[in-house]
């Protein structure tokens, strides 16, 4: 049962974070990248324009928003 607590805890955290730096980045509502994201490691084969990733849809693009801080956090880096 507390894991299952810490697990919910963690993904609210992690949310909190992508909707900030995506307020932070200024992104328009349609944005299909509104991270600015430059790679997708966990495609096989991304489109990459202009050095940024270029998603398919805009759910796309946010669902690359916990991969982002999921990575800064494991690379021991802080979130900011």
């Amino acid at each position: 049962y507390t894991g299952i607590r810490i697990a919910i805890f963690m993904n609210d955290l992690i949310q909190r974070i992508v909707n900030a730096q995506i307020r932070m980045e200024g992104a328009s509502a349609t944005a299909t990248n509104p991270l600015n994201l430059r790679a997708a490691p966990w495609l096989t084969d991304p489109v990459i324009e202009h050095g940024f990733w270029k998603p398919a849809t805009r759910a796309e693009g946010l669902a690359g928003g916990p991969d982002r801080i999921s990575t800064i956090k494991g690379r021991g880096y802080l979130v900011s």
